[in-house]
């Protein structure tokens, strides 16, 4: 019993040991260490942010791919800033486990504070084959790198 005891103990401390390794060397996460996560939303429309260099963060931003309109990065004006990965979509939690269709989502985009500088973000939530349509939203931030 003493043994079993003393085997599940290590077999604990070593899938800890494992899972921090996996944490410490997972390059999606937001936050650099010694750095709260940065998570920007709608709200910092037409702001500035400020974003310490090597620091990735995230935009997230409200949608209904359902009804063909998706955020969509429209361009980066800047060197200090650069995408890390493809943006992606994440429906909404359906309530009570059903799925519901039309029901929204949010599109999630991780950047990355590459360099000292300044860099705009603009993102265009638009319907991709409508290419003579201006966009039904646009959103961007002025992202400054120190």
């Amino acid at each position: 019993m003493k043994t079993a005891k003393w085997a599940l103990a290590a077999a604990f401390v070593g899938a800890l040991a494992m899972q921090s390794v996996s944490c410490a060397a997972d390059p999606a996460k937001p936050a650099a260490e010694g750095h709260k996560a940065i998570v920007v939303g709608k709200d910092s429309s037409g702001k500035k942010i400020a974003v310490p260099a090597g620091q990735t963060f995230v935009v997230r931003l409200p949608g209904n791919a359902t009804t063909g309109y998706m955020w969509a990065l429209a361009k980066i004006d800047g060197p200090a800033v650069e995408q890390v990965g493809k943006d992606e979509y994440i429906p909404d939690p359906p309530p009570g486990g059903k799925p519901l269709t039309g029901s929204g989502g949010v599109s999630v985009f991780t950047f990355k504070a590459a360099k000292a500088g300044a860099a705009t973000i603009s993102l265009e939530y638009k319907r991709s084959w409508e290419k003579d349509q201006p966009p039904a939203e646009k959103f961007s931030v002025t992202v400054d790198v120190k």
